[in-house]
């Protein structure tokens, strides 16, 4: 009843397996090909009873230091801790930091592109300060900034709020549109050019000028230089 070159057919119905359903089966096999592995930072927290140094993995909870996008809490129970960071490579700070101990950055410096300086403590940018992209930066809490060398803002606002001081004793070049302020509603704050201070503004991208102050208000106390 059946051609022999029809055989082939009725043979592959009754093993169910067709050819269709191999193409299915072999596009299912590579739909379902494993995805890598994705983390999800979380916030490092100093675990030292006092101070040290930053790029010492086992003061931290992760048992690494900070990495690039991942929080930071600094806070030692009962004790006013140093932490320092003195390696050659730029402290990348893109993320939340919160301090409520004294913080020394030197070494290579620091980067901020991004994220927040929250807490009681201080930071003291020893070294050079790179402030760019376009994102926002804010200072809140409390935080007290000291930038001691050379920084430099070329993108994205500093933004107040809570209370925050920056004191300056370096120089504090604006080379953007940027303006440091304290939004209405939420505290002021104080920016003191100290006596071996100098802020410096450079014309910006659009209409060269910069506010330090707002609705609210970063209360400028020039004791140092300033140049426009």
């Amino acid at each position: 009843l059946f051609r022999r070159n029809g055989m082939g057919n009725l043979n592959s119905v009754a093993s169910g397996r067709t050819p269709s359903h191999k193409r299915r089966s072999k596009a299912l096999k590579w739909a379902c090909e494993p995805l890598e592995p994705r983390w999800l930072l979380t916030t490092d927290i100093w675990t030292t009873i006092g101070g040290g140094d930053w790029s010492t993995g086992s003061n931290w909870s992760d048992n690494a230091p900070p990495a690039p996008g991942e929080d930071v809490l600094i806070d030692v129970a009962g004790q006013n801790a140093t932490i320092t960071y003195t390696a050659g490579a730029p402290l990348n700070l893109s993320a939340n930091i919160t301090n409520n101990e004294l913080l020394q950055i030197g070494g290579g410096g620091a980067a901020w592109t991004s994220g927040t300086l929250a807490g009681s403590g201080i930071i003291q940018f020893q070294s050079s300060l790179a402030i760019s992209g376009a994102a926002d930066k804010f200072i809140k809490d409390g935080e007290t900034v000291d930038t001691m060398a050379l920084t430099t803002l070329t993108g994205g606002d500093i933004v107040g709020q809570v209370g925050a001081t920056i004191n300056n004793s370096g120089e504090f070049d604006i080379n953007s549109d940027a303006n440091i302020t304290f939004p209405a509603g939420v505290g002021d704050g104080l920016f003191n050019n100290l006596s071996t201070g100098l802020v410096k503004k450079a014309a910006g991208a659009s209409n060269g000028m910069s506010v330090i102050g707002g609705a609210q208000g970063f209360t400028f106390y020039n004791n140092g230089d300033c140049q426009v």
